[in-house]
């Protein structure tokens, strides 16, 4: 998941931590969620950020 950040903030020339901060990466990989309803209960995930990375976060997490 850091190295994904990385590379969202790297393309959107913006600071790590506005994509997410490291506690929410860890709450991610600690709950697992399946769709973006469970995303919804992760502090540090709105609709916004839903909207923009939630189908990649599913996507990464599917894979593990």
């Amino acid at each position: 998941m850091k190295k994904w950040r990385k590379n969202v903030a790297s393309e959107g020339n913006i600071p790590a931590f506005c994509v997410f901060h490291d506690s929410t990466l860890i709450d991610i990989a600690n709950q697992l969620p399946k769709t973006k309803k469970e995303l919804e209960g992760i502090k540090g995930i709105g609709e916004k950020k839903i909207e923009s990375y939630g189908d990649e976060i599913l996507k990464i997490i599917g894979n593990r």
